[in-house]
């Protein structure tokens, strides 16, 4: 928001980018080109890419699987999910991904 004040101001981008600690002109540019497109509803948006987990993609798999049998330990569900999938993931990822994706777990 500070750098469209300075811009609206007549400040050269150079000062604005120093002035807001902004040292790319790419940044800036791209500042102004979100506030053309969309005015400040569109400059607020902030588009944080959130990586989806692999298992998600044997979801079905996976949850038709532990319900089937329900694993009695996090490394049995570990050993189960990697015989279904063929994907290897850590105990922590996997406990993750059972608490998040699986509705089977979440609703007992």
């Amino acid at each position: 928001m500070e750098v469209l004040y300075y811009k609206s101001q007549g400040m050269p981008h150079q000062e604005i980018g120093i002035l807001c600690q902004v040292h790319s002109r790419a940044t800036l540019a791209r500042y102004f080109r979100q506030y053309q497109e969309g005015g400040l509803y569109r400059l607020r948006q902030l588009k944080f890419r959130k990586p989806e987990s692999v298992l998600a993609l044997y979801r079905a798999e996976i949850e038709a699987a532990i319900t089937e049998k329900p694993p009695a330990t996090l490394k049995e569900a570990r050993y189960r999910i990697a015989e279904v999938t063929g994907v290897h993931r850590s105990l922590t990822a996997v406990h993750r991904f059972l608490q998040k994706k699986l509705v089977v777990l979440n609703s007992e």
